[in-house]
């Protein structure tokens, strides 16, 4: 029995020193002396893993939504092209105090943006009336506070290939703060213009409040003359869906002195 003494000494030492977890440890070095050796690439892969995000990918863009490879969305944002696509809902298409077609419509809009440059379509869909549906392209250029842009007025009832069925305009803008100002000049005959057409705004903005008056002739007024065609008041407003999600809604109150028309008409954007 004696001569066991020292060894069962020993077992014991080692088990309340911890010699189990000894092992353990070692081999835990050895993991993470592996972990060290790992490119950088494989250390983002791994924090991201575990869920802690490296600073490169705390910085990725918020608004690829994963319909793009993630280089793809970071190489076009390095280029400077944005792409916009939304719509808007309104319960009355109406355009400089004139009102475009019966009832409710759909407006999508596509723009591109690069840099300075915008060039975009714009289109008006009826639920319930189909001849008078639209759909515009137009071309920007930005300068600051100024932008200066063409417009391609198209009804889809007729051929679009056929000149006479369109109208060229072109526009300028400035919109220092809450203040604007556009003016704009139909450049032929077509698509109901008569060539030589204007048509000036005047806006100013408040808070969600827009006050706006606008001034033309040709197909803005009834007969042709120079007068007040679209005198109003817009009001905005986010109603909100969840917390990550709003609709914006705009009420607007518009009035035509030279076609002696009022009308109320409300819009959503999508």
């Amino acid at each position: 029995m004696a001569c066991h003494t020292p060894v069962r000494m020993v077992i014991m030492m080692l088990l309340l020193t911890g010699w189990p977890w000894a092992a353990f440890t070692q081999e835990d070095e050895a993991f993470l002396q592996e972990a060290g050796d790992l490119t950088q690439e494989g250390r983002e892969t791994l924090s991201q893993a575990t869920g802690s995000l490296p600073p490169s990918a705390k910085n990725l863009p918020e608004e690829n939504d994963g319909s793009l490879p993630q280089e793809t969305e970071i190489l076009r944002e390095e280029a400077g092209i944005k792409v916009n696509v939304s719509m808007d809902l309104v319960s009355s298409y109406i355009w400089r105090g004139v009102r475009q077609g019966n009832g409710p419509a759909l407006q999508p809009t596509l723009e591109v943006n690069v840099g300075r440059f915008t060039l975009g379509a714009w289109g008006s869909y009826y639920f319930a009336d189909e001849n008078h549906s639209e759909a515009d392209l137009y071309a920007t250029l930005s300068l600051g506070d100024f932008t200066l842009g063409v417009m391609d007025y198209y009804y889809s009832g007729t051929t679009w290939w056929n000149t006479d069925n369109h109208a060229f305009e072109l526009h300028g803008g400035w919109a220092p703060g809450r203040f604007s100002l556009e003016t704009n000049y139909i450049l032929n005959d077509g698509a109901g213009a008569a060539g030589g057409d204007l048509y000036f705004e005047a806006g100013y903005t408040a808070g969600r409040f827009t006050l706006f008056a606008g001034a033309g002739n040709g197909w803005h007024t009834p007969y042709g003359h120079f007068g007040l065609c679209n005198l109003g008041l817009s009001a905005t407003k986010e109603i909100k869906i969840t917390d990550h999600f709003s609709l914006p809604l705009t009420g607007s109150l518009i009035l035509n002195p030279a076609d002696e028309r009022l009308f109320v008409v409300a819009a959503i954007s999508l």
